[in-house]
């Protein structure tokens, strides 16, 4: 199972480091309680592979939605989060307030997992 969480804020990178999103706070659908900070490459991680763990998603004011994506850079192939593009065409994780220090706690992965096992239907557990 994939979970939901809506970034509310962005940590950006301070020079002399190119300017680029280092982390973001979001909170999860499934749990509003918990919130976390994920890391660039721990939300790349955790979106990656055949059945991601985790789906990544702003939204405006007015309920517009726009999903979190992982590109690569053209030239570096390094990759990157950006958004999907939505009504007004641009990233919407850029428009994003920066979190304050120290923000939500680092993303707990063991944690995440179990909420992620408990949504399953019991018969994806093994039992019958």
């Amino acid at each position: 199972m994939t979970l939901r969480a809506r970034v509310q804020c962005i940590v950006e990178s301070t020079p002399p480091s190119p300017p680029h999103i280092e982390a973001f706070d979001a909170v999860l659908e499934a749990v509003p309680s918990v919130c976390y900070r994920w890391t660039e490459a721990q939300a790349i991680a955790d979106m990656s592979g055949a059945q991601p763990l985790m789906q990544f998603y702003t939204q405006d004011g007015a309920g517009n939605e726009a999903i979190v994506i992982v590109k690569r850079h053209s030239k570096t192939n390094r990759p990157y989060l950006t958004t999907t593009p939505d009504h007004s065409k641009q990233d919407n994780l850029l428009w994003l307030p920066r979190c304050r220090t120290p923000g939500c706690p680092s993303r707990d992965l063991s944690r995440l997992q179990q909420i992620a096992q408990s949504a399953l239907p019991n018969t994806l557990h093994g039992r019958r």
